[in-house]
């Protein structure tokens, strides 16, 4: 039972998409990561694997996919 515990506290406090990161984020931490991925010049398959470092749960389909919908 100790396992299932530990389990359910990990899917409550770890984010698994990135809006859900974005929704219990400082907001300072979330403005860096959406200047970052709004910034270009930021290779997309880099940046995912920087945040995903962080903590944040994105993918580089993700970064493009946000990229494309703030043209």
């Amino acid at each position: 039972m100790a396992l299932a515990d530990e389990l359910n506290k990990l899917r409550a406090t770890k984010p698994r998409t990135f809006e859900a990161w974005c929704d219990i984020a400082d907001p300072e931490d979330r403005q860096l990561a959406l200047d970052a991925i709004n910034d270009r010049n930021l290779p997309y398959n880099a940046l995912a694997l920087t945040l995903r470092k962080a903590g944040i749960p994105i993918t580089p389909a993700k970064i493009v996919s946000l990229r494309d919908s703030r043209n």
